[in-house]
């Protein structure tokens, strides 16, 4: 009985770390760091059924989510859509942002804290960009799991529950340690299972800076060609007209 308190224990005390039981993520930065990040989170329809009175599951719905980015700073709400699929209430949300640190600073009191984690863009020695996003783990949960639970135990209730990031870069990656890398896209994926999240997970990826110039230098001599040629043009058109 001890057991099977402590796993339903274990089970809700994920749902309150976590916010739900499948993660999925697409998050797209602009030249500027600016972007725009669209998240599914989802949870079994048969563990949202076995509330009762003050079901603190019940909170688990589209305009909660939602009310944790209105009226944030650097933060806009695009969409949002309730739906079912394979047995799991998805609430999928789309929102823009004009600065990765907004991100951070939108979440900071919410219950999505633990899925978006700890955020940081800086440049290298070589002039580069360099993304960290840190997920955190709880000790609590793993704590709990080390006295009633084994890894093996771990990863049959929680194995298939998965956690997936993506993240589409402006620029061409050069490193990362992440599962996938689509270079014809620039986009790196990343998948955890639900078990293996109350460790600390790291995601990191290097991509070209530099190119950003380019595109940039590009479009300034584009603009003075146009400019040139319409000056051209006009002087031309004038003698024209003298005669």
């Amino acid at each position: 009985m001890k057991l099977i308190k402590n796993g339903l224990s274990l089970i809700v005390l994920t749902f309150l770390l976590f916010g739900c039981l499948d993660y999925k993520e697409k998050m797209k930065l602009n030249s500027d760091l600016s972007g725009e990040m669209v998240f599914s989170v989802g949870i079994n329809e048969q563990l949202l059924s076995l509330g009762g009175p003050n079901n603190e599951l019940e909170k688990f719905d589209e305009n909660t989510i939602k009310e944790n980015y209105s009226n944030k700073k650097g933060i806009r709400f695009i969409s949002g859509r309730t739906y079912s699929e394979e047995g799991n209430k998805w609430i999928e949300i789309k929102i823009a942002f004009e600065r990765i640190e907004d991100l951070i600073a939108a979440t900071v009191d919410s219950t999505q804290k633990g899925m978006i984690g700890e955020i940081s863009i800086t440049e290298n020695a070589e002039g580069n960009y360099v993304f960290v996003r840190k997920l955190f783990g709880s000790e609590s949960l793993e704590d709990s799991t080390s006295e009633e639970f084994s890894k093996g135990m771990m990863e049959m209730m929680f194995g298939n529950y998965k956690w997936k990031y993506e993240l589409i870069l402006p620029s061409e990656i050069i490193t990362s340690n992440a599962d996938q890398i689509e270079e014809s896209t620039n986009t790196a994926k990343w998948t955890f299972s639900l078990s293996s999240v109350s460790t600390q997970k790291t995601m990191t990826v290097t991509f070209s800076k530099g190119q950003f110039l380019d595109v940039d230098k590009t479009i300034a001599a584009t603009v003075i060609v146009i400019a040139f040629a319409i000056f051209i043009y006009l002087v031309l058109r004038k003698r024209k007209l003298r005669r």
